[in-house]
């Protein structure tokens, strides 16, 4: 009778808690196209985080276009409050999620359709109202910034579990 009530406790005691869970083991090819796929996307984010610096080249670009110096100021608070504030909306269930990179990628996905659209805005600012472009290069540039805030705690996340298995595989003395 007493080894059918502690069995359940037993099967529990076996299951791998997160902290025990067996490390992926990846081929070493793989694991070199994930690295130079991981420099190359560090590399384009840099590049691309200063050319559309909110402080040089956007704050040009809005003020040739008319826009105010409230707006030229907003730019920075747009660039930084849409990294920060989507983590803090987001932290809370992107914990819970089994598979992170799904929301990666469809936040990725946004962020570079809004990346090009501000380019065609901005490359067809001659032929539109300048009014008409300031306003598609704000708005796309905002859509571009939440969806960085809101993708930027997955390969945090994904870092923080890849170094948690480094620790659990090196040998403890």
């Amino acid at each position: 009778m007493a080894s059918h009530a502690t069995a359940p406790a037993i099967e529990q005691a076996n299951l791998p808690s997160k902290l025990h869970r067996v490390p992926l083991v990846l081929p070493p090819a793989e694991i070199r196209r994930n690295y130079r796929l991981g420099v190359i996307n560090g590399v384009l984010f840099a590049l691309g985080d200063s050319l559309s610096s909110a402080g040089l080249v956007l704050a040009l670009l809005v003020r040739q276009l008319g826009g105010s110096l409230a707006l030229v100021g907003l730019l920075p608070a747009l660039q930084i409050g849409g990294f920060l504030l989507p983590q803090l909306l987001v932290g809370g269930r992107l914990q819970a999620m089994p598979y992170k990179l799904p929301l990666y990628r469809r936040a990725a996905v946004a962020r570079m359709l809004a990346f090009s659209a501000m380019l065609l805005a901005i490359f067809a600012a001659g032929s539109l109202p300048p009014t008409t472009s300031l306003w598609l290069i704000i708005i796309c540039y905002s859509i571009f910034n939440f969806g960085g805030g809101t993708s930027t705690t997955v390969p945090q996340d994904i870092i923080q579990q890849l170094l948690l298995d480094s620790e659990l595989k090196r040998p403890q003395s």
